[in-house]
């Protein structure tokens, strides 16, 4: 299901210039170091895996020199009403390059198969970054810490 996809493979970076995975050696190294926090609510009630929950808001943090992503999100019981808390620590990312230069694909696996994938466009010199998770319809920004 997409919740389990985002979580189990969204939000995840790596570079050769700090010896993390390398999905693209086309991605300029530098392109993205360190962490950023990003914050982001969903614009649309998704499935989870048990098909009951969506997916209200996350927020999560990129390590991108150690090529993880860890997160919270609030999820919400579409027949209770009953809202919950699901974490996630250190999932591996994955950077590639999207067909329009500039722009690039997160992924939580090491190839470009699925739809599972959250897009960034860094601005400010590699210090912001807007990203949109085309699946959930997710849209926020992930700065610099």
């Amino acid at each position: 299901m997409v919740t389990t996809q985002l979580k189990y493979g969204l939000l995840s970076i790596a570079f050769a210039l700090v010896g993390i995975q390398v999905a693209n050696a086309e991605v300029p190294a530098g392109t993205f170091s360190g962490k950023c926090v990003a914050m982001a609510k969903t614009n649309s009630f998704v499935l989870s895996q048990n098909d009951s929950e969506a997916e209200l808001s996350w927020v999560a943090i990129l390590d991108f020199d150690a090529g993880t992503y860890s997160s919270i999100s609030a999820d919400i019981d579409r027949q209770s009403g009953a809202l919950s808390r699901r974490t996630q620590k250190d999932l591996p990312i994955y950077l590639f390059n999207d067909e329009i230069t500039g722009i690039y694909q997160l992924r939580f696996r090491n190839d470009q198969s699925g739809t599972d994938h959250i897009i960034l466009v860094p601005s400010n010199g590699g210090q912001t970054i807007f990203f949109m998770d085309p699946i959930l319809g997710s849209t926020g920004v992930c700065q610099k810490v």
